[in-house]
């Protein structure tokens, strides 16, 4: 599935193409992200917690990139939802 979008950022713009595409009301609540390491080669781990059609849902993920593991930790959320 191709999603576009645009928005604020990545995250936003994911947000909007999920809404989009597949009829979501999806709001992030809280996002938080850090890293695993001591180096700029550590793993990254974002969390978040988003209201998708009035029901709180959270989800996380890591990757070496936080603008992967940040869409991955969005989908991990919206998997929980559904």
């Amino acid at each position: 599935v191709d999603v576009k979008a645009e928005g604020t950022g990545p995250l936003d713009a994911l947000v909007q193409g999920l809404n989009d595409a597949f009829g979501y009301n999806i709001a992030i609540v809280e996002y938080n992200e850090h890293t695993l390491g001591e180096n700029e080669s550590a793993e990254a781990i974002a969390y978040i917690q988003a209201n998708i059609d009035g029901q709180r849902y959270c989800g996380a993920s890591t990757s070496p990139d936080i603008i992967k593991a940040s869409f991955q930790a969005l989908l991990n959320t919206v998997a929980n939802a559904k």
